[in-house]
């Protein structure tokens, strides 16, 4: 139920998202030229997607990080753990403050702060695509999810539902009149 029969979509969607992400950063910071890794595909595409798990995995515990995203294909490929590119600061941030969104350049890293707000954006439609199926389902079984502000829409959405239900009803009797199960054959006039 939770991925609407889209058995593809899940975490790797989110990681590749934030993967994208990573590059842009990496291609907007790096030198007049720079390749886009992502697009390159390779070893640096798959460190960079690695990484990107390690962030989202890290926001699932925090609300922000900083990080710090190598500028050429060799700094990428230099990393051990991709978890040393994720710095997640202390509650008092003052070493880390200067860092915003948009990134600050220090020699041969971008250094970049990373919001679970921001990967929510990054990643509205795969989020919306596993509330889909979700809602539906708590809609069948009447139920009210957190940001359903119209208890007559369920409501209605159970009427229709409820209408359907005789109308399959109704044609299952009509072919039950039409179809002799004995003979295996439709009934005559």
């Amino acid at each position: 139920v939770a991925t609407g029969g889209n058995n593809m979509l899940g975490g790797s969607d989110f990681d590749a998202k934030i993967a994208q992400y990573i590059s842009k950063k990496v291609t907007a910071f790096g030198e007049k030229g720079t390749k886009n890794f992502w697009k390159e595909g390779g070893d640096v595409a798959d460190k960079m997607v690695t990484t990107a798990e390690q962030i989202r995995i890290a926001l699932s515990n925090t609300r922000e990080l900083v990080m710090c995203l190598p500028l050429t294909a060799e700094g990428w490929l230099e990393l051990e753990d991709t978890r040393d590119s994720i710095i997640v600061p202390p509650s008092d941030m003052a070493e880390y403050a200067h860092i915003d969104e948009q990134g600050l350049l220090q020699s041969n890293l971008v250094m970049c702060r990373f919001t679970r707000k921001a990967m929510e954006q990054l990643c509205l439609d795969e989020f919306l695509a596993l509330l889909r199926p979700v809602r539906e389902t708590a809609i069948l079984a009447g139920a009210m999810l957190p940001g359903d502000s119209s208890p007559s829409a369920v409501e209605a959405v159970l009427q229709m539902e409820e209408e359907l239900d005789m109308e399959l009803a109704d044609n299952a009797a009509r072919f039950e009149d039409f179809y002799d199960e004995e003979s295996g054959e439709a009934k005559s006039d």
